[in-house]
């Protein structure tokens, strides 16, 4: 099974999500990461249109492989699975925002409601973007079948115990 990996919108991100491959890296076959265009372009906002036709360009030889979405790349993998351009097996979501994509015009809802893959939402109790409660009703409401989630102390965005990170990932995709 291959990995692909999305970070979050800030270019921040860039050097946490080459962490996060680094750690994964030994539990999957391929790794490939996402580098956002609006970065070189100082872009507010990721272009989540350009972002999926890369990334399905690059991962067309693709056909078994986990989605790991950190905020903004969460949304970037709901959009292109809502779309079929992306077709994990399964997901890892960490800090999801839904509020953040709403505000920045993302469909989230429509792109959430129904979701089917195996997925793993991993959420900090008090993550400013979104609360480990109002995710877990969230997806109640948005009627997200199979999934699980996974509650880490905190109440900041990041989320930096990739080892914590690698021993879930592994119990979720591997078990």
């Amino acid at each position: 099974m291959d990995l692909i990996l999305f970070s979050g919108n800030s270019l921040i991100h860039k050097e946490w999500i080459e962490r996060v491959e680094e750690t994964l890296r030994s539990l999957f076959g391929r790794t490939y990461i996402q580098y956002y265009k609006h970065w070189d372009d100082k872009a507010e906002v990721i272009y989540l249109d350009k972002e999926l036709q890369e990334t399905a360009k690059v991962i067309d030889d693709y056909k078994n492989y986990v989605i790991f979405g950190k905020s903004a790349g969460t949304l970037l993998a709901l959009k292109g699975i809502s779309e079929q351009v992306l077709k994990p097996e399964k997901c890892v979501f960490v800090g999801l925002p839904v509020e953040w994509g709403k505000v920045h015009g993302f469909d989230v809802d429509e792109w959430m409601f129904g979701l089917d893959i195996p997925t793993l939402f991993i959420q900090k109790s008090y993550d400013p973007v979104m609360f480990y409660e109002d995710l877990k009703s969230y997806l109640h409401e948005q009627e997200v079948n199979d999934h699980q989630t996974v509650e880490i102390p905190g109440n900041d965005h990041f989320y930096n115990d990739l080892e914590t990170l690698k021993r879930l990932v592994e119990g979720f995709c591997f078990s």
